[in-house]
């Protein structure tokens, strides 16, 4: 008994590797095989699974439809694989406090929201290091392990205008309920206008190797539409 038990649930684990293993291989097939490479990863020993994310995007205001397109897709991608995910611009701007964790915390969880996904674009040059286990080349690099200090990190450093002869990465962090950060990517930089043009590929990777890392664990439920999961 204890044998069939031991079998049954090893069979259970090499099914979820596999599910795993297909869906990123598919994602990323379908992302077009592009040369779209991460750099780092950082994930937080334990990480609850968010029930529903807030995606937001931090870029200068001069790109306001870039950043609109953003949280568009990538909330919808998230929905796709089974996670309900709303963009930023779809609710009030006042649900997050970049001054006040206590009021962010309190507004997002009345909202239903457990996640946040922040996405912005960080210029190589400046940002060496992933975190949050090494030291960031900023004077904010003691801050980023929380969503308020992080998203008051970014404002500081964040240009008015994206330059475009510098080379950028795109730069997405989860953060939990608590605001505590849960995981942290980093793809490898480029010039700004490959950086925008490889944008959903992007995107896809940043999903694919969450759903790798067990962050964002496919969920029970077979029928996630992941053939949506291709704008």
């Amino acid at each position: 008994m204890t044998k069939l038990i031991f079998a049954s649930s090893l069979v259970a684990v090499l099914c979820g590797m596999m599910r795993r293993f297909l869906f990123c291989f598919c994602l990323l097939a379908m992302a077009g095989c592009s040369a779209v490479h991460v750099s780092r990863t950082w994930r937080a020993p334990e990480v609850v699974p968010p029930k529903k994310v807030l995606v937001l995007a931090v870029l200068p205001t001069s790109e306001q439809a870039l950043q609109a397109n953003i949280e568009s897709h990538l909330a919808d991608d998230l929905n796709c694989i089974g996670y309900p995910a709303v963009a930023f611009r779809a609710v009030s701007p006042e649900l997050i406090d970049r001054n006040n964790a206590s009021a962010t915390k309190a507004q997002l969880a009345a909202a239903g929201f457990s996640a946040v996904l922040v996405v912005t674009l960080l210029d190589a040059k400046v940002e060496k290091k992933t975190m949050p286990d090494e030291l960031w080349c900023s004077q904010y690099n003691n801050y980023n392990r929380e969503l308020n200090c992080y998203l008051v990190s970014l404002q500081q450093k964040t240009a008015d205008v994206l330059n475009p002869k510098r080379r950028y990465l795109w730069e997405s962090s989860l953060f939990g309920a608590d605001l505590k950060l849960l995981y942290s990517i980093r793809l490898c930089p480029g010039r700004l206008e490959k950086a925008k043009s490889d944008r959903l590929e992007s995107f896809h990777t940043i999903i694919a190797d969450m759903v790798w890392q067990d962050v964002l664990p496919l969920p029970a439920d077979e029928n996630a539409n992941l053939q949506d999961v291709t704008h």
